[in-house]
């Protein structure tokens, strides 16, 4: 096993002894969210991502749960074993309160979620990346994963613990059978979660968007991105197969970052209606256009995205290494600098 850092990770560098730590990079949270948000990828049929999600659902194999157990799944892609146990009074104690603050009476009524049907997961080994050992101890050391292993249902939550002296944990709570693979991705989701909620200790700060319009929800869709991509780097190994990675893809970009999106984006379409409207009232008549202007363009550079002089632009050399956020504010000085004509590629488009 390799020797782990400060938070647990061997892929992580090592701390660099300073007497400050380093200033963190904040993003822009208006361009942060013009990026991640509204500037979405190519859309998926409902049809389809139901049937990812049916897919990632399906245990790799029935296991018949007891008190305590193990089990080894051996799939065609993906292998691993795991143990586990019965919760605490304490862990029930938890549990009991995740399960009333996320579902619906009528969902607790059904049964599936009553706390005899609760395991604690032990420990979790995966065979293509056994060097790396127990997945649970690269968490805090009193950190708890506690899992309902039933198909009515699937969701997953993170509840952080801080103590006194420095040290950290958190409680994960999954909602569906760890031999699937769905289970594994909202696990490593959630481990994504904690790994971001110690670097912000880290670097100590409590977001890494700047403060000023639109900065609570681009915070939010950082963390839920940033939480996505840690899972997509622990199952990078498990996705030789084409149609696992599709559907691994599918769950954690276009269905677990959904609803943030969309909240997102309605509220940053309500911050600039408030925005234009404070503007008015202030008399900044200067500012209300500027922002008009803005918007208008972001729409335009949406739609030359999907020609051919986007994808010509985009590989020139000073481009095609720019980060995501940083694509438009380039390619608005390059308009700005060049009086590069985009709409006639647009009119093109349209003929």
């Amino acid at each position: 096993m390799a020797e782990k850092g400060e938070h647990g990770n061997p892929d992580l560098p090592e701390e660099n002894f300073l007497s400050e730590p380093l200033k963190p990079h904040l993003f822009d949270p208006e361009k942060y969210l013009e990026d991640k948000v509204l500037w979405k990828d190519k859309l998926v049929s409902e049809e389809a991502l139901k049937t990812s999600l049916e897919r990632l659902t399906k245990p790799l194999q029935k296991i018949d749960y007891q008190d305590n157990g193990y089990a080894y799944i051996q799939g065609e892609n993906l292998s691993f074993e795991f143990k586990y146990s019965p919760p605490n009074e304490d862990e029930k104690e938890g549990i009991n309160e995740y399960i009333n603050s996320r579902f619906s009476r009528e969902e607790i009524s059904k049964g599936y979620l009553d706390l005899g049907s609760w395991r604690k997961l032990d420990y979790l080994v995966f065979d293509e990346v056994a060097h790396k050992g127990n997945v649970l101890s690269y968490l805090g050391i009193n950190s708890r994963v506690l899992f309902c292993p039933t198909k009515e249902d699937s969701h997953g939550l993170i509840k952080f613990i801080d103590y006194r002296g420095g040290g950290s944990g958190c409680d994960i709570y999954i909602v569906g059978d760890m031999a699937s693979p769905r289970s594994l991705i909202t696990l490593f989701h959630e481990m994504g979660h904690f790994f971001d909620f110690e670097e912000l200790k880290k670097q100590k700060v409590e977001s890494f968007i700047r403060e000023g319009w639109h900065s609570k929800n681009a915070e939010k869709i950082r963390k839920e991105r940033s939480a996505s991509a840690f899972a997509f780097k622990w199952m990078r190994p498990f996705l030789k197969d084409k149609q696992l990675k599709e559907d691994t893809v599918n769950f954690l970009k276009r269905y677990a970052l959904a609803d943030y999106n969309c909240s997102a984006e309605e509220e940053f379409s309500n911050e600039l209606v408030r925005k234009k409207h404070a503007a008015q009232v202030a008399g900044d008549w200067e500012v209300e256009q500027e922002e008009s202007r803005r918007q208008s363009l972001f729409g335009d550079f949406w739609l030359w995205r999907d020609t051919e002089e986007y994808q010509q632009w985009k590989a020139k050399e000073g481009n095609k290494n720019l980060e995501d956020y940083e694509i438009f504010p380039a390619w608005e000085k390059w308009v700005e600098e060049t009086n590069y004509d985009f709409k006639k590629d647009l009119e093109a488009k349209e003929l």
